[in-house]
């Protein structure tokens, strides 16, 4: 490929470039104040630690003047411009995970079947990204099968594996062991996310190199969940946070966590759902979710897929 598309990739995407350090104190300040409410942990150890770093930095040096040679100083100052002043130094967790997201897609319950055919050319968009493994987690057996019907009817072609019902240890390490590395032809795995390829599941490198997260992972409304809204909306008015929101999170997480589980891994998690784009849900992503990009649908899908597999 082009010989600069990682700079390229990175003016056109984020807009990020070669600059002074105080962009990047710039740059650290606004996640810093845009995170504080929801994820002071995060503002603090990582936006104020850098800062408080290149200003350590500068002190240093300007408290050397008089003691080092001018060489020394020129270099500390030319290392210093270029290593905090390139603010995609700061940002590697896009190069290894391609995080996208179709808001156009509702699979709240009563429209999951009028969402299946846009849910499956979503699916046939991520697996022919790039030829390798992919995963599909659901939120039910039930529209897992719907969506699987409605690809393997479009898309023959794609070679598919689903999760039964019932599975057992032996059943289980059979399903894992389709995921081969380096495959000849793309594999689309159906699953149920929470279940037992939801977490625990280490495919490392080239084994997996994508996921698609259908819904938002909200529990079934049942006695035992309402007990528990109805507490924590007495006790801090947070209710359906503690009860649907908080555990459907955690089973999002946890299944997007399969992709990159070495440091040399890289691969694309797509979430299919409009309430990943709202406030309430969005106040959940972890910091390395920030380069979220939200498309209008399948084909930017396909353009962000060959540019992310470009780089």
């Amino acid at each position: 490929g082009c010989w600069n598309q990682y700079s390229v990739y990175q003016w056109e995407h984020w807009g990020q470039k070669l600059g002074l350090f105080t962009d990047t104190v710039r740059y650290h300040l606004d996640y810093m104040a845009s995170w504080w409410e929801d994820n002071r942990k995060a503002a603090v150890g990582i936006c104020l630690a850098a800062i408080l770093c290149i200003l350590l930095a500068l002190g240093l040096l300007a408290a050397s003047v008089r003691r080092l040679p001018a060489a020394w100083l020129g270099f500390g100052l030319a290392y210093l411009a270029v290593t905090m002043g390139a603010t995609w130094l700061l940002s590697a967790p896009r190069y290894a995970v391609g995080l996208f997201c179709l808001p156009g897609i509702s699979t709240r319950y009563r429209q999951r079947e009028a969402s299946v055919p846009t849910v499956a050319d979503a699916l046939a968009a991520l697996a022919k990204g790039k030829t390798g493994n992919y995963l599909a987690f659901f939120p039910s057996y039930a529209y897992l099968q719907q969506v699987y019907e409605a690809f393997a009817a479009r898309w023959p072609d794609i070679p598919t594996l689903v999760q039964q019902r019932s599975l057992d240890d032996a059943g289980r390490a059979e399903f894992l062991a389709q995921f081969v590395p380096r495959p000849a032809k793309t594999l689309l795995g159906f699953a149920v996310m929470g279940g037992i390829f939801g977490e625990g599941v280490d495919l490392v490198g080239d084994r997996l190199i994508g996921c698609a997260i259908v819904g938002v992972g909200l529990p079934q409304v049942n006695p035992r969940q309402e007990m528990l809204r109805r507490y924590y909306e007495e006790q801090s008015g947070c209710g359906f946070d503690y009860a649907y929101r908080y555990p459907g999170m955690n089973k999002v997480l946890q299944a997007a966590g399969r992709v990159v589980r070495t440091p040399q891994d890289k691969g694309v998690v797509l979430l299919l759902d409009d309430r990943f784009a709202q406030p309430d849900t969005a106040r959940l992503f972890p910091p390395h979710w920030q380069h979220i990009q939200y498309l209008p649908g399948t084909a930017a899908l396909e353009t962000a897929l060959a540019a992310f597999w470009d780089v």
